[in-house]
């Protein structure tokens, strides 16, 4: 699944994927993501840090708690180190800076 509130990025996202056989879901913010994270079976979210209505960061600790399979890895523009390690002991796989 990719989280993004910039839908042609989100796009561009989910068609590369799309391209490599995988099956992806999309959310414009956290709440459509937690609702498809509870009704779908998703391995891998890709999540922007910066959302509408929320913080991406603290959406991988709330995850981590309800689905502690999924494997989050959280996307910026703003990348900065305390977020990094913060994502990482929320239970990020990653954290990555959008180029």
């Amino acid at each position: 699944m990719i989280i993004d509130d910039e839908e042609k990025l989100r796009a561009l996202l989910a068609r590369i994927i799309r391209l490599e056989g995988l099956t992806v879901l999309e959310a414009d913010s956290l709440r459509a993501a937690g609702r498809l994270l509870d009704r779908e079976d998703i391995d891998v979210v890709l999540c922007d840090v910066k959302l509408t209505d929320g913080n991406g960061v603290e959406f991988v600790r709330e995850a981590k708690v309800k689905h502690p399979s999924v494997e989050t890895i959280l996307l910026t523009a703003y990348g900065n180190i305390s977020d990094g390690v913060a994502a990482m002991k929320n239970g990020a796989f990653d954290y990555i800076t959008k180029g």
